[in-house]
């Protein structure tokens, strides 16, 4: 045993200058690979989707993929003037259907902190845009059918009429437009830090020192027994 001792010493003092320069080259190595990689970044919100119909533009699942499509995006952006490259923005852009009802949760990853909230906002101002525009048509609507219904004035008709304006005052009040109920914030996706990285460089730079230092003495043992 001293004997095998005394050979990783003596040939730890010959490997020394080689031993001690691995961990250091690895640790060097990993914190400028992990400094070169650029910083990701992902602006979320979430939207309450407004009450105004019952099976498209209400609908969270429905929403989720339409608000994604190339066709919706061009939409708002041509409407409401939003500066958007729609090309670059649709596969950073993402839509989810969260378990709280009529609720969707938008999300938009960038290499850059301000233009990612900035684009995330636009979206969130041309998906909020339309949705007013949506219940204003709906509003509308209702309104003129109101207005119809009252200038019925037959004796005969006064029951239904009276049934008929109830349910559309109903309809009316119970009218709700979208609105965020999660503002944008920005989270930075950065994974393991630069000095993490060489901290893990340098243990494994340790590692690959003592393999370099005892493997050829372990296997000359082996040979001889």
């Amino acid at each position: 045993m001293n004997d095998l001792l005394k050979r990783i010493i003596n040939r730890a003092k010959k490997l020394a200058i080689l031993l001690l320069l691995i961990p250091i080259l690895t640790a060097g190595a990993a914190y400028f690979m992990a400094s070169q990689i650029p910083a990701t970044y992902t602006a979320k919100a979430e939207i309450m989707l407004g009450n105004f119909e019952n099976t498209f533009r209400t609908n969270p699942n429905v929403m989720k993929k339409y608000v994604q499509s190339t066709k919706f995006l061009k939409k708002i952006n041509e409407d409401y003037d939003l500066g958007l490259d729609v090309g670059q923005v649709k596969p950073r852009f993402s839509v989810n259907a969260l378990a709280s009802e009529g609720v969707i949760e938008l999300s938009y990853r960038g290499t850059d902190h301000e233009n990612s909230k900035d684009v995330l906002n636009k979206l969130v101002e041309g998906i909020l845009n339309e949705s007013t525009e949506r219940i204003e048509e709906k509003k509308t609507e209702i309104e003129t059918r109101m207005k119809t219904i009252e200038a019925i004035e037959t004796q005969e008709e006064a029951v239904k009429r009276e049934s008929d304006l109830h349910d559309l005052q109903v309809d009316y009040d119970n009218l709700q437009n979208s609105f965020i109920t999660e503002e944008v914030t920005v989270a930075t996706n950065n994974g393991a830090s630069p000095v993490q990285r060489a901290v893990l460089g340098f243990l494994i730079g340790i590692i690959l020192s003592s393999l370099i230092l005892l493997l050829p003495i372990l296997f000359r043992e082996e040979e001889k027994n």
